[in-house]
């Protein structure tokens, strides 16, 4: 504890708490304010027409994006959870702006707590208590996700939202759900529910949902000497949400329409290259290290409060580290290349950062543990001084900060600018039907380096903005 003035305590775990809360809001207040200046993009157009109902009341408009989402599942993609948010909440066929500002604000919100909830309660199955170290454990993940990365295929783009955000938010709500299962076995009935809806986003997802679950299963074998039945439903749950997914026909329709020839071996070495290269980036171009380091000493900080079971828990800590590479392996067997995309690379990071500093977490504690209370100071001393060297010599610098980045854009008018550039083409589109339209691509609007990626093409992405707007065609020239 620490006085202010005669009468006044104030314990240090109730400050930093706070100071946590305002440094996490921080750094999301910047991705929801920018979630205002969402504009309509690339496949938003071609799922709106083939939805193909506009203006139509709930009900009508429900049974439509079922229809939808069989149709898609036949004919082009099993990601069923996916398909079905695509038509429901598709602003292109019904509210417009208002609405894609709505669902896109929904989605960052809905995200950004279930992650927190989520990490709050699975580091209190951890350790006890100590709300002011898991706090302190919420920023460290949250300044690794929002800072190093611009993630703007999920934030800033509808279709990018409904087939990775939304269906983690579900993933991250059913392991909470799962957490509270033996207060309420309402909610681990939830959970499975959540589980397999989860299944039914992008295979990047599926793979490491059903990886998570296999992991509960070991250790609940490991702690209770059995497959506990909880920990097997929900494994089952999650499996059958996936396999729902993996069997769709409209999958294998896709990849002979593409003419890909995927094999598991060219999968596999694509996979190893494309988690190379992310690791490569991930301890080069940041400070992560150093964020490591912090995490390993509040793993010897905790080592004393653990509450689960040591063996078990240090089984799928090893075993965890795999994560990145179970979701990596489906999207490089998918496009038969190792290219991550912005809203893959979303997934896969956030594997990458859970396992990882869970590693460090649980390394920690191992140190701690070994070499006991004394070892604590000499390792403080240790790890600062790395840090001190790790910084001068690493690229990394407060400009960098994407979060800082981004809300930068959101005072400044950058964002709000774009979407007003954004809006006078499509108002300037809908006065052009019948028409075949020329757009010159200095006219264009260029969208912000961490905001926007893309907007016209010439190709499917144009026939599909031309049917939505009755034109015969649209082409960009730079002539």
């Amino acid at each position: 504890m620490f006085k202010i003035g005669k009468n006044h305590n104030i314990k240090w775990d109730k400050v930093i708490t706070a100071l946590s809360a305002v440094v996490i809001f921080g750094m999301i207040v910047g991705t929801l304010i920018a979630t205002r200046y969402c504009v309509n993009q690339s496949d938003d157009y071609s799922h709106a027409l083939e939805i193909g109902v506009f203006s139509a009341g709930f009900f009508s408009y429900l049974k439509t994006s079922f229809l939808y989402m069989i149709s898609m599942y036949t004919g082009w993609a099993g990601n069923f959870t996916s398909m079905f948010l695509q038509g429901w909440l598709s602003p292109l066929n019904n509210g417009g702006l208002p609405q894609l500002r709505a669902v896109m604000f929904v989605n960052a919100l809905l995200f950004f707590a279930s992650v927190i909830i989520f990490l709050y309660h699975f580091a209190g199955v951890i350790f006890e208590g100590r709300n002011h170290i898991r706090a302190v454990l919420i920023v460290i993940f949250m300044f690794v996700l929002m800072n190093y990365r611009c993630y703007h295929e999920i934030f800033y783009w509808f279709s990018g939202a409904t087939s990775y955000s939304f269906p983690l938010s579900i993933l991250y709500m059913s392991l909470i759900l799962y957490i509270f299962r033996k207060k309420n076995r309402a909610m681990y009935v939830l959970a499975l529910i959540c589980a397999f809806i989860a299944g039914g986003g992008s295979f990047t997802l599926a793979g490491p949902e059903c990886y998570a679950a296999f992991l509960i299963c070991i250790y609940s074998r490991i702690a209770d000497g059995k497959f506990g039945r909880d920990s097997i439903g929900f494994f089952a749950a999650a499996l059958a949400g996936t396999l729902v997914n993996v069997v769709a026909p409209g999958n294998y329709v896709r990849l002979g329409l593409k003419g890909d020839d995927a094999t598991i071996m060219g999968a596999a070495k694509d996979t190893i290259t494309a988690a190379y290269d992310e690791f490569i980036w991930l301890f080069h171009d940041t400070n992560f290290i150093i964020i490591l380091m912090i995490t390993v000493l509040i793993g010897m900080i905790i080592s004393k409060g653990i509450k689960v079971n040591l063996t078990g828990y240090y089984t799928v800590t090893v075993l965890g580290l795999a994560m990145p590479l179970v979701s990596i392996f489906p999207v490089v067997m998918g496009y038969a290349h190792d290219f991550l995309a912005n809203r893959t690379l979303f997934i896969v990071d956030q594997t990458m950062y859970l396992s990882l500093l869970n590693g460090a977490l649980c390394l920690g504690v191992v140190l701690q543990r070994a070499m006991g209370d004394a070892f604590f100071k000499q390792a403080v001393f240790t790890f600062a001084t790395a840090a001190v060297v790790f910084m001068c010599m690493s690229s990394f610098s407060v400009k960098k900060l994407q979060s800082v980045r981004t809300l930068v854009c959101d005072m400044n008018g950058t964002f709000s600018n774009y979407q007003a550039e954004c809006r006078k083409m499509e108002e300037y589109f809908e006065t052009c039907s019948g028409k075949d339209v020329v757009v010159d691509v200095k006219d264009v609007p260029a969208g912000p380096d961490n905001f926007s990626c893309f907007y016209l093409e010439n190709g499917w992405v144009n026939t599909a903005i031309a049917e939505y707007y009755g034109m015969n065609s649209l082409t960009v020239t730079d002539e």
